[in-house]
């Protein structure tokens, strides 16, 4: 689990990045404040992995708070200012958003840090001692979904249909943040809108893959991925 903390002397831009944290499995809100005193505080009291920090606060500036820490966490830095992106990068921040921040903005940060150990719930959530799976957040339940399950991944503009033998779930996030999450050796985008389980092909032809019954297309832009993955299997 990533455990989280968000800075922000403005509480709805600090509300924007929680909400948008909430929407996520494996990262945890583990503190909010308003100002840098605050900060220094929960820092002292409690293990942070990942800091959301405005640059423009008052007494102090997230990049003079940051400079001040012997040991800070990782760090991304939020501002309503582009000139500061110099000075954030400067100081090794993982990422610089730009109020206000989208939320594909946002996963593109995230997409730049290496989660946790896989013994503390890497983003994968695998278990070691069981079959490999993945939790699915669906209506604000993490749902445990067994990796050899997933037929294949379809974007749906917002959202993704995780389609399964035996069940299609929807849930709020990217295809690139969902493709991410699960494992290359398995797993592979054919199209823009698809990620497919290579293991779970029945046909395909140079433009389609059949999966049980669905019909998938391959992408102009994967197609040689899609070959180069197919001849290493020796299909």
């Amino acid at each position: 689990m990533m455990r989280c903390a968000v800075i922000d002397d403005e509480p709805l831009a600090a509300a924007v990045i929680v909400a948008y944290l909430n929407k996520l499995e494996g990262y945890s809100v583990e503190y909010v404040g308003h100002h840098a005193v605050g900060a220094f505080n929960a820092l002292q009291k409690q293990p942070i992995d990942l800091l959301f920090m405005d640059i423009q606060m008052p007494e102090i500036t997230g990049l003079e708070f940051i400079k001040g820490l012997s040991n800070p966490p990782k760090v991304i830095f939020t501002t309503a200012y582009r000139e500061f992106a110099l000075d954030g990068f400067e100081l090794n921040a993982v990422d610089y958003l730009l109020k206000p921040v989208s939320f594909d903005r946002f996963l593109k940060a995230l997409s730049k840090i290496e989660m946790p150990t896989k013994e503390s719930a890497d983003s994968k959530q695998l278990d070691q001692s069981d079959e490999p799976y993945v939790y699915i957040k669906v209506d604000k339940k993490m749902v445990k979904i067994p990796l050899r399950e997933i037929l294949f991944v379809e974007s749906i503009k917002d959202y993704v249909k995780v389609v399964t033998k035996a069940k299609v779930y929807i849930s709020y996030m990217t295809l690139s943040y969902t493709a991410a999450r699960l494992p290359i050796s398995s797993f592979l985008r054919v199209h823009k809108s698809f990620v497919v389980n290579m293991e779970n092909i029945n046909t395909y032809t140079s433009s389609e893959i059949e999966i049980e019954k669905n019909t998938i297309p391959i992408g102009r832009h994967y197609k040689q991925a899609f070959v180069d993955r197919v001849k290493g299997k020796g299909l």
